[in-house]
């Protein structure tokens, strides 16, 4: 009888240190989702940064050729 109870303790060890396992694994798990989640939001928010140059040098642009194309027209007259 002893020697059923030790096979048990053991196996009850040997469960606890796999759910350890499982749960350590987990937490990395979720640590490595939240970086990359933070990392998303992060390139998100350069990106828009970006959008948002490229529109005002488009702006810009048309500024410029409304002016140019005014000089253009006003030296033909």
């Amino acid at each position: 009888m002893q020697q059923q109870t030790r096979d048990v303790l053991q196996l009850v060890r040997n469960a606890e240190a796999e759910a350890e396992k499982v749960r350590l694994e987990r937490m990395t798990i979720i640590q490595k989702w939240t970086t990359a989640v933070i990392n998303i939001a992060k390139r998100d928010e350069a990106l828009e940064g970006f959008r948002n140059g490229i529109k005002k040098q488009e702006l810009l642009l048309k500024e410029v050729k409304t002016v140019l194309s005014s000089a253009f027209s006003l030296d033909e007259n």
